[in-house]
């Protein structure tokens, strides 16, 4: 004789205190990523004749993000005077045969630099990142969601006693022998067994 003891399945802690939140998480990741991929690609194609400007002030400093020759720069100069809190944006026309202010080196031709410099004659800190290095690192994350979405979907079209039943359909994480849910996503199993300990005599 064998008797089934259910027992309540604990689910871990998640993000905003709500079970199932953590599978839209990735979700929400990827379409984030992706959105910035696309800003990324468009700001590229316009750099290369519109130069976007967006300041900072502030009391004893000024920031600038800089869009132009197919980059992103970001400048924090110190010391320079302000009139307090405040910002401005500006854009204008590339000119042709602008100087590139970017010396030849292997940060440059990987496509992200940080560095100091002078600006204008006052002491500054320098982040420079070319637009498809952006976009290259940034697309890593749908590129990845979207494979495991597809992974996914072939463990669900897989039998019930194939190796990878054991894990779950929905957020591919692996489900403990007989949970009636799963530990990360909440979802369901088909079925709907139990988890429970067989005891026999």
């Amino acid at each position: 004789m064998s008797i089934a003891i259910s027992q309540p399945v604990q689910l871990p802690h998640e993000p905003f205190g709500q079970t199932g939140v953590r599978q839209y998480v990735g979700s929400f990741s990827a379409l984030f990523c992706a959105a910035m991929v696309a800003m990324c690609l468009t700001l590229w194609y316009r750099s290369f004749t519109v130069m976007d400007t967006v300041e900072f002030y502030h009391a004893q400093s000024r920031s600038l993000v800089q869009s132009a020759q197919g980059r992103l720069a970001i400048v924090n100069i110190q010391g320079s005077a302000g009139d307090g809190a405040g910002w401005g944006f500006s854009s204008r026309p590339v000119r042709r045969g602008r100087l590139d202010r970017w010396p030849d080196s292997i940060w440059k031709t990987i496509g992200v630099q940080v560095m100091s410099d002078t600006f204008s004659g006052q002491r500054a800190w320098l982040l420079r990142v070319k637009f498809p290095f952006a976009a290259a690192v940034l697309g890593v994350v749908p590129v990845v969601h979207v494979i495991k979405q597809l992974r996914m979907v072939r463990r669900r079209d897989e039998p019930d006693n194939s190796p990878r039943a054991a894990f779950c359909p929905r957020c591919g994480r692996g489900a403990g022998a007989g949970d009636s849910r799963c530990r990360c996503c909440g979802r369901e199993f088909r079925g709907g067994s139990t988890h429970s300990i067989a005891v026999g005599a």
